[in-house]
Order: C-alpha cells, then sequence, then structure tokens
C-alpha cells in the first residue's frame, strides 16, 4: 500500500505553547475562586493545608497569588463541597448544601 504526502514550500506553521485562552479562567473569575476557597477553608476546614489534602492537590496551588487557578480545580471544589461552579466563579454567594459532614467545632481547652 503507498501512501501520498502533500509536499509544499510553505514552513510548517508554529506551535503555541502553553493554555488556550479559552479553557482558562479570567483574572477575574480567578479572583473569585480563591475568594470563595478561603470562605470555604474558614467555615469548614482547619487550614488550608487540610483542604488542599482533601482536594488531593498541592497546598502551594491555592496559596500562589499571581498565578491563575484552572478550571479543573473549580470543578474539583465542586465535587468536594457542592457548591456550584458558576457561583464559585461568579463571585455571588450563594446557600451551601447541608448533606455535607462539617468538621467538629474547635473548642479551646
Amino acid at each position: 500500500m503507498r501512501h501520498l504526502h502533500v509536499v509544499t514550500d510553505d514552513p510548517p506553521a508554529k506551535r503555541r505553547r502553553g493554555r488556550a485562552p479559552g479553557l482558562s479562567l479570567s483574572q477575574e473569575e480567578s479572583r473569585h475562586l480563591r475568594v470563595a476557597i478561603l470562605g470555604l477553608v474558614k467555615m469548614r476546614y482547619a487550614s488550608l493545608v487540610a483542604f488542599a489534602r482533601a482536594l488531593g492537590v498541592d497546598p502551594g496551588i491555592l496559596s500562589y497569588r499571581r498565578r491563575r487557578l484552572s478550571p479543573g480545580l473549580a470543578v474539583a471544589v465542586w465535587r468536594l463541597t457542592g457548591v456550584p461552579v458558576e457561583v464559585l466563579l461568579s463571585g455571588r454567594l450563594a446557600v451551601v448544601p447541608a448533606t455535607l459532614d462539617a468538621p467538629p467545632p474547635r473548642t479551646s481547652a
């Protein structure tokens, strides 16, 4: 079996490196997601490290401010907490489902 190849004088197109802009969060969405994460940490988890452990990610991903967060992180937070992705990215307040087990309240000894 023979294969035909198209040969042109044009140089091959350069490939872009990095993420496609359509698949990344905007700066505003990333900021809203970061604020939502910090709010969830204050309400349900003892620390950012404990929240990162529950998500299964490195804590440095959540605490590094200059980097935009990924849409995959928003989906992971939704799966863990039940807060819709639209709410996490929009910055709106929402009622969080009460079916989640909250950690026991901290008591001072």
